[in-house]
């Protein structure tokens, strides 16, 4: 299954690594050598990131839809999970 995370991008749902909230958001930019490649889709502040590992390779994606959407989009819809705030 595909999970659409904005601005025409579509991507595996097997692929995803894990969803942030941009509040937890980690400068994925300078810090990793691992990742591949960033790509943003959004021209605001994002809503989410999003890593994924694709044919052994790690991208970033900052997205405009919020990381709770994103999760019931992707069947996660256990709401005592959704609510868990990281301080």
């Amino acid at each position: 299954m595909f999970l659409h995370l904005g601005a025409d991008c579509d991507i595996l749902i097997s692929d995803i690594i894990f969803i942030l909230d941009s509040k937890c958001a980690y400068d994925f930019k300078k810090e990793n050598e691992r990742i591949d490649k960033i790509i943003n889709l959004t021209e605001q502040n994002p809503k989410s990131i999003i890593v994924t590992n694709h044919d052994n390779k790690f991208y970033v994606y900052y997205s405009p839809i919020s990381s709770i959407t994103l999760l019931k989009r992707a069947g996660i819809s256990n709401p005592a999970f959704l609510e868990t705030e990281v301080i």
